[in-house]
């Protein structure tokens, strides 16, 4: 979307354990949403820190209800996720958070923005 608006950036990869926070943020018993939201900050945060830039921090989330579907690490965990998702309404939750040098500008501390897709699956074949 960047480059199709005619602006110049660069892909900066994040300073942070994104595995140790999810443990922390669920064992907070957050919400999918405000887990994307905290995980799009700590990004968008630790990129920032001693750029002037702006920088935008994203994550996306796959929940059904409370439950998480990370990124699997097999096909055979793949499948578990479809089946697990069949005939089931589960969400699609993206977040990005803008950030620069890792601390507040222009009064805003930080400019967030989630935005959430019901999405529901039927397989007419087996998986």
């Amino acid at each position: 979307m960047l480059e199709a608006a005619g602006l110049s950036f660069e892909v900066d990869a994040p300073r942070m354990d994104e595995a140790a926070a999810k443990v922390s943020l669920r064992a907070e018993g957050l919400k999918p949403r405000d887990q994307a939201d905290a995980l799009a900050e700590l990004k968008a945060l630790s990129v920032s820190r001693g750029r002037p830039d702006f920088v935008i921090g994203a994550d996306q989330m796959l929940a059904l209800g409370r439950e998480v579907f990370d990124k699997p690490k097999s096909v055979d965990e793949a499948r578990d996720h479809l089946l697990r998702l069949r005939g089931q309404t589960h969400e699609l939750i993206t977040a990005a958070v803008v950030a620069r040098e890792g601390r507040s500008f222009g009064g805003i501390s930080i400019r967030r923005s989630s935005r959430c897709a019901r999405l529901a699956m039927d397989f007419s074949t087996t998986i």
